[in-house]
């Protein structure tokens, strides 16, 4: 972590010194949304499909062919 990281942990530190509960929450939350977007996406691979849906099973090859109709289909409304 560099100094400035550092710095601005302090800070924030600093801030939050004497909220009540629920503002730390919040705080807590808001930082919980950053990190998720920091996550990579996978989008419109089976793995994205996969980690909102549930674990479905498919037959071999099958999820490729919905996606490569998906594809087809979003090529064919632009």
């Amino acid at each position: 972590m560099g100094s400035q990281a550092g710095i601005l942990i302090q800070q924030m530190g600093s801030e939050v010194q004497g909220l009540p509960d629920q503002m730390l929450r919040e705080v807590l939350d808001f930082i919980g949304t950053l990190k998720q977007q920091k996550k990579p996406m996978y989008k419109g691979s089976p793995k994205a499909i996969l980690r909102h849906a549930g674990a479905w099973v498919f037959e071999p090859g099958e999820l490729d062919g919905l996606l490569t109709e998906i594809a087809i289909e979003r090529e064919s409304e632009a």
